[in-house]
């Protein structure tokens, strides 16, 4: 009598797969969750330097500023 093999992995052979799956994809969400906290740093950033306006009166100023404490 003839046993016929199956080509279906073990539990065991499952659980490793869906491991290995899993560890992908959390580092999928790592770097994703990286690339986001980069993006908002330069989002505030961009915000930071765009309300940083220079006038000739702000020149003026910390020229005087600069004359005074030397």
């Amino acid at each position: 009598m003839t046993v016929l093999g199956t080509s279906t992995p073990s539990l065991e052979e499952q659980m490793q797969e869906l491991q290995r799956r899993l560890a992908k994809k959390e580092a999928e969400v790592a770097n994703l969750a990286t690339r986001l906290e980069n993006k908002e740093c330069e989002k505030k950033n961009e915000a930071d330097s765009s309300n940083t306006i220079i006038t000739s009166q702000n020149i003026k100023e910390l020229i005087a500023q600069g004359i005074k404490e030397y």
